[in-house]
C-alpha cells in the first residue's frame, strides 16, 4: 500500500479556520487602534482650538466687552460673559484702594474653524473698570 502525501480535505479546512480566526483578530485588533488614533486626534485638535482661544479671551475685559466675536488666524471666537459676582474695590498690596473695581465673569466661549465643528468652553475671568486715575492715594 502507497502512502498518500499531502493534505487531506479535513487538514486543509482545519488551517483555514485556525487562518480566518486569527486574521479576524487581527483585524478587530487594528480597527480598535485606529478608532483610538482618530479619537486622539480630534482630541489634540480640540484642545489645540482652546489653547488658540485662551490666548485671545484672555486680553478680553468682560466688564468693558460682555459679549463680541474676534476672527484670528482662521478662527471665529465669539463669547458671552455672565458675571458671578458683585462688583468690588480693588485694593494694593498693602491694602489701600486700587484705581479699579473688580468683578468675576463666567464668559461661555465658541471656537470655530471652517470645516470643523465648533467647540465650545467656559473660563472664570476678572473684568475691571478704572474708578478713579492712577497714582490717586485713598
Amino acid at each position: 500500500m502507497r502512502h498518500a502525501r499531502g493534505f487531506t480535505l479535513l487538514e486543509a479546512i482545519v488551517a483555514m479556520v485556525i487562518f480566518a480566526t486569527a486574521a479576524a483578530s487581527l483585524y478587530a485588533w487594528q480597527a480598535t487602534n485606529m478608532i483610538t488614533i482618530d479619537r486622539t486626534q480630534a482630541a489634540s485638535r480640540r484642545d489645540a482650538l482652546i489653547r488658540d482661544a485662551l490666548a485671545v479671551i484672555e486680553n478680553v475685559n468682560p466688564m468693558r466687552n460682555p459679549h463680541g466675536q474676534r476672527a484670528v488666524g482662521g478662527l471665529d471666537i465669539r463669547w458671552q460673559a455672565r458675571p458671578l459676582t458683585a462688583e468690588v474695590e480693588g485694593k494694593t498690596p498693602v491694602g489701600y484702594p486700587s484705581a479699579y473695581n473688580l468683578r468675576l465673569y463666567e464668559l461661555q466661549v465658541q471656537v470655530g474653524r471652517p470645516r470643523h465643528p465648533a467647540v465650545a468652553f467656559a473660563v472664570r475671568q476678572v473684568g475691571y473698570r478704572q474708578v478713579r486715575a492712577l497714582g490717586e492715594g485713598p
